[in-house]
């Protein structure tokens, strides 16, 4: 909806470990350690660590049951690619991308320790 800031607004994402996964509707919320969390409301892409078929575009729900592999891995960085994407990449090789890709709709919310994202 806003388009995707600098980097540095997802700091507070590295380190941190996905400790929960909840899978509505049409939102997807990833809960970190250190009271950090990320909602997804928009289409995403997760790239599986090989060898493996998990990775692909899908649709809400169905989408969220990919993730579950992301589960116990940690964020090793955050980056944007300001307005279009963020991309996270995991300690087990995997990753997310989510794209703000409607102007009609907020793509995701981020909270973390002193900070919170709309986008």
């Amino acid at each position: 909806m806003y388009g995707f800031p600098p980097s540095e607004e997802f700091a507070a994402l590295t380190d941190r470990e996905l400790t929960q996964l909840c899978i509505g509707e049409y939102q997807i919320r990833l809960n970190f350690d250190g009271d950090v969390t990320l909602s997804i409301q928009s289409v995403f892409t997760h790239s599986a660590a090989p060898p493996s078929d998990l990775s692909g575009d899908f649709s809400f729900p169905r989408s969220g049951s990919t993730l579950t592999s992301l589960l116990g891995a940690k964020v090793v960085s955050a980056t944007t690619i300001p307005p279009e994407s963020l991309t996270i990449e995991f300690s087990n090789g995997e990753s997310l991308t989510v794209y703000d890709n409607d102007p009609s709709y907020e793509a995701l919310q981020f909270d973390g320790p002193g900070t919170s994202v709309i986008v």
